[in-house]
């Protein structure tokens, strides 16, 4: 059953155990005791996958890579032999210089073109002929690149292992040495690639604490810029609810639109970002039952939806858990469900003498300038969490949308383009 919160105003397959094939293909499998080694384990929370290392590896961690670094007295054992190693752990995506707009493209067209494009890629880059095998693993691939070149006597050697579960995102462990004909890591880096897992990482959530809004955990780092779709067809909009402002007799922490004209039942509403959908409430509107949802980006950016009319199948199996509606429009805790960008969220806003909707946006992560005034604290004490955190949600548009949003009349006879938060 959902929980009331407040009144409203308004991999199981883990390549660890079965990549031995590719490594003992890459690698010189030495004699190795592992079950006497101690390992460390690193987990990347955004993109869901987790390796173990050798304990007496040294791991350095940076936005979007993970560089392994070897034993101190293994490196000067082998620099004295004029051997040099580097390792690393990579997202492709977040790394530009290799993933170039070719590469790109190609990763969309399937993973038998990608491969090619990258193979032909990391050839070009390092100047040698690559050597490419291709292994599938249930739902995994597994890509190896190989590439020689003998520079002024001296052998270097790079080698790629490219993974991927879900063709889109691709993970890569890069190794590098020099003069000797095979990697003086090798055991080393099969046991890295035979222990990678992927996993769910766990739900940020986030919770009024007092004044404050608090996540349950570290949050990731919000896109910068941070920027959202229009939600109405502005040719279509009549006009535009500013945020922050009295409206009915009530203050308006959100806005909205109205798009007198339409009907009703021709306006489709998708989600503006991915988030987690944590609260509802469905309520009687005369004879109409409305819906509302709160949605809320890991990061830490919120936003609330009202005035839904007919809801898509996925909401409307998470409208099916709320209490039956009255004519009190309270707000209901909700398990938290993901929700991607684009998702339908409504195929219908408002009534059919009455179309519009509600929008509102709140950065959690800090109060607005409004909340820091003396006087604003006063009036709207009793409305902390959305009031100190809305923001104007003009200024997360792009700048065309936001140019023909502003452009629009204002939708409130009374305060018109009055806003608490908007210039």
């Amino acid at each position: 059953m959902a929980t009331p919160l407040h009144h409203h105003t308004s991999h199981p397959f883990v390549i660890a155990c079965t990549l031995m094939s590719v490594a003992s293909f890459i690698f010189v499998t030495l004699a190795y005791p592992v079950a006497a080694a101690t390992f460390k384990t690193y987990k990347h929370a955004t993109h869901g996958y987790q390796f173990q290392y050798l304990s007496t590896w040294t791991a350095v961690t940076g936005k979007t890579n993970v560089v392994l670094k070897p034993p101190a007295a293994k490196i000067k054992s082998l620099a004295s032999q004029g051997v040099t190693h580097s390792l690393n752990t990579t997202w492709l995506n977040n790394d530009p210089a290799m993933f170039t707009a070719p590469v790109k493209i190609s990763l969309t067209s399937g993973w038998t073109k990608f491969v090619p494009a990258f193979s032909k890629m990391l050839g070009q880059k390092y100047g040698a002929v690559p050597i490419v095998k291709t292994y599938t693993k249930t739902n995994w691939l597994a890509t190896v690149v190989t590439l020689k070149r003998k520079v002024n006597g001296v052998n270097t050697t790079w080698r790629f292992v490219v993974l991927s579960r879900d063709r889109k995102k691709v993970f890569v462990v890069g190794e590098k040495w020099t003069k000797n004909t095979a990697s003086p890591f090798a055991t080393d880096v099969a046991v890295l690639i035979n222990s990678f897992t992927t996993y769910t990482p766990p739900i940020v959530t986030w919770s009024l604490n007092g004044s404050e809004w608090k996540p349950s955990s570290i949050p990731p780092p919000c896109p910068d810029p941070f920027t959202i779709p229009v939600l109405a067809d502005v040719t279509k909009a009549s006009s535009v609810l500013y945020p922050g402002q009295e409206r009915g007799g009530q203050y308006k922490p959100h806005g909205g639109f109205r798009l007198d004209g339409q009907a009703y039942n021709t306006v489709t509403i998708t989600a503006p970002f991915d988030g987690y959908v944590v609260a509802g409430s469905r309520h009687y509107e005369g004879a109409d039952i409305q819906y509302y949802f709160d949605v809320i980006h890991p990061c830490g950016i919120r936003y609330r939806l009202d005035h839904l009319n007919t809801l898509s199948p996925t909401f409307a199996a998470l409208a099916d858990v709320l209490p039956l509606p009255t004519t009190s429009s309270v707000s209901y805790e909700l398990k938290p469900k993901l929700i991607k960008a684009g998702t339908v969220i409504a195929t219908a806003v408002g009534h059919p003498d009455n179309v519009g909707f509600d929008f509102g946006l709140y950065d959690l992560r800090k109060r607005n300038a409004a909340s820091h005034d003396a006087a604003y604290q006063a009036a709207h004490a009793d409305m902390i969490g959305n009031a100190y955190y809305a923001v104007c949600w003009f200024d997360w548009l792009s700048a065309a949308d936001e140019a023909a949003v502003r452009a629009l009349p204002p939708g409130d006879g009374i305060n018109g383009a009055n806003s608490d938060y908007c210039d």
